[in-house]
């Protein structure tokens, strides 16, 4: 434990010093200290001079006079045609936002009117697509049923399905051994770990 008459006062000792609360250990140093005497001295004659100065305090009116010396500019009311004649008013993020919606409306409204003023090709034309979409769908589905087909178990399978009964049967199965795998996850999410924490989110 370190003795408290040894090193000298820090500033919290000189204040406690001052306001009469220094420990008795601390006094002793002070004492018998002739750097920390001389310091703590010099700061209370300080202290003292500076509890003689007048106090301060502001003029009456100080802050009227102060508060209408100060002068805000009054936000400048702009008209929205002034936005649409002069589009710099605006930011540059506001800029482009705008142009955008623009650019947006303006090409939905072109493709309005177009659909409007062809209707014949319009409909030709969402014909072509829908049988467009409709020859890719089935190729793609004929695609993956012949690639199925060439499967090294396929014929497995075949035989196993062949019968209503063993159709049943492998269904059963199946369910049985989805239903013992949710089972098994479930335990081994819900099990205590020992000397493990769960970490949670």
């Amino acid at each position: 434990m370190t003795d408290l008459t040894h090193g000298h006062l820090t500033p919290e000792d000189l204040e406690r010093w001052l306001e009469g609360s220094l420990p008795s250990a601390r006094l002793v140093h002070l004492e018998d200290c002739p750097d920390c005497f001389a310091l703590a001295h010099a700061e209370r004659r300080v202290v003292a001079w500076l509890g003689q100065l007048p106090l301060l305090a502001p003029s009456a009116g100080l802050s009227d006079r102060v508060m209408r010396a100060v002068s805000v500019p009054a936000p400048v009311a702009r008209a929205p045609w002034r936005v649409l004649a002069e589009p710099s008013l605006l930011g540059p993020r506001w800029r482009a936002v705008a142009a955008s919606a623009a650019l947006a409306v303006g090409g939905a409204g072109l493709s309005v009117a177009w659909s409007i003023s062809h209707p014949d090709q319009l409909a030709s034309l969402m014909s072509l697509m829908g049988e467009q979409a409709y020859q890719f769908g089935w190729t793609g589905l004929q695609a993956v049923v012949a690639n199925l087909a060439e499967q090294p178990w396929t014929g497995a399978v075949r035989t196993l399905l062949a019968s209503p009964a063993r159709a049943a049967l492998s269904l059963g199965a199946g369910i049985l051994l989805y239903a013992s795998g949710l089972l098994a996850m479930r335990r081994l999410l819900t099990a205590p770990t020992n000397g493990v924490g769960h970490v949670r989110a």
